[in-house]
């Protein structure tokens, strides 16, 4: 009988170890399928734009008037989009507005940076209303008041 017991928990010791041998090679396998997200080139863009702007709401809270216009922002023309049946006129209706709009705060005088600056980013949340509207709680997040 002592015996018995002795191969019965051998025997459930092997079968647990097999059990776990099959669920590590399931994950493995998941994992080497597993794809990592990858964001478009306007993603990454907006992104920065996102950051930028950050910035410079600060710089023009502390009374500042930012200058030099980012010539990345010239990429809105020509970034692939997450979904590229996005880009259509109305898109590039709104990028072309948005470049205007970001040129005239880089060339704002302190009497009207903050309106200069609010009016890039409603760009933005306009755009985002009919594109993606996902983001638009951190644009708004953006505004002056």
């Amino acid at each position: 009988m002592k015996n018995f017991f002795q191969l019965l928990i051998i025997s459930l010791f092997f079968i647990s170890c097999k059990e776990e041998v099959k669920k590590e090679s399931i994950s493995e396998e998941a994992l080497s399928e597993f794809e990592m997200y990858q964001p478009s080139d306007m993603a990454l863009l907006m992104r920065n734009m996102l950051e930028k702007h950050q910035v410079v709401k600060e710089q023009i809270l502390k009374g500042e008037v930012p200058t030099v216009f980012p010539k990345v922002y010239l990429n809105i023309h020509t970034a692939e989009l997450t979904t590229p049946s996005d880009k259509d006129d109305e898109f590039d209706s709104f990028a072309k507005i948005y470049i205007e709009n970001e040129k005239k705060l880089y060339n704002s005088t302190a009497e009207n940076v903050k309106e200069n600056y609010n009016m890039a980013v409603q760009t933005c949340i306009a755009c985002h209303k009919r594109k993606c509207s996902g983001p638009i709680p951190r644009i708004r997040k953006l505004l002056i008041k």
